[in-house]
């Protein structure tokens, strides 16, 4: 008696197992007779073990050849991040939402949680989450965390002041202060001979950080026909 195929063979978990048989010969009886003892339940994990025995007509029974069957489960977990808050500001509290799993097998997975967040320092961190089966099939993921500075707010001061300009006009912008500190104005240059509302920036330094404000100002036309008028009653009235 000789098996067809491999006397080891693994099958997956749930899936269906083909028996391949075997082959013999006698010396004498063409009327052989063959039996398989043992099954196989791919719906339970295990080794099975199937013996092959095989009788010819008078009655003689072969020495037993065994095939070993191993009913496996290869299959990794699936893994899913739960959404959860993933950037916070330092000094905040992070809650740990985990993942969703399910696997093709073990219900009762192990998940193990790696992590560096540091809520005290601001930077970018890793959860990795492993979750592994009772066969020890795995699966993988991260999470990124970002621990943020909370923005500082500065108040700016600033002054009264004219905030309307004819177009070539020396700007002026009203002065701004923070803290005490007189705010640089920057606005383009090109910007502010074009009539509209012109959007100037306020920055001022403090402690090696830089604060800004965004404000406006407005540029009006400059009417040729009014200055002409405009200087003509003034030589009218002298």
């Amino acid at each position: 008696v000789t098996l067809i195929g491999d006397e080891i063979v693994a099958v997956n978990y749930l899936d269906d197992y083909t028996e391949l048989g075997c082959n013999y010969t006698d010396n004498l009886s063409e009327d052989l007779d063959y039996v398989i003892n043992g099954s196989v339940d791919t719906s339970v994990l295990g080794e099975y073990i199937l013996e092959y025995t095989v009788t010819d007509s008078y009655g003689n029974v072969s020495s037993v050849v065994t095939r070993t069957v191993n009913v496996v489960d290869t299959i990794d977990p699936l893994v899913e991040l739960v959404s959860s808050l993933d950037t916070i500001f330092v000094g905040d509290e992070y809650k740990e939402y985990s993942v969703y799993t399910s696997d093709n097998h073990t219900g009762d997975l192990d998940i193990e949680i790696i992590s560096n967040v540091d809520v005290s320092t601001a930077g970018e961190y890793i959860v990795e989450y492993i979750v592994t089966d009772e066969s020890g099939n795995y699966t993988s993921i991260k999470r990124y965390v970002n621990v943020i500075e909370k923005e500082v707010v500065k108040k700016f001061i600033c002054e009264a002041g004219i905030s309307t300009f004819r177009v070539n006009d020396d700007i002026t912008p009203p002065k701004c202060y923070v803290e005490g500190e007189l705010a640089i104005v920057s606005y383009s240059v090109e910007i502010v001979n074009a009539v509209g509302p012109i959007e100037i920036t306020y920055s001022v330094i403090i402690d090696e950080v830089t604060y800004q404000k965004v404000s406006y100002i407005y540029i009006s036309q400059k009417s040729n026909d009014f200055i002409n008028f405009y200087e003509r009653k003034r030589r009218y009235t002298l």
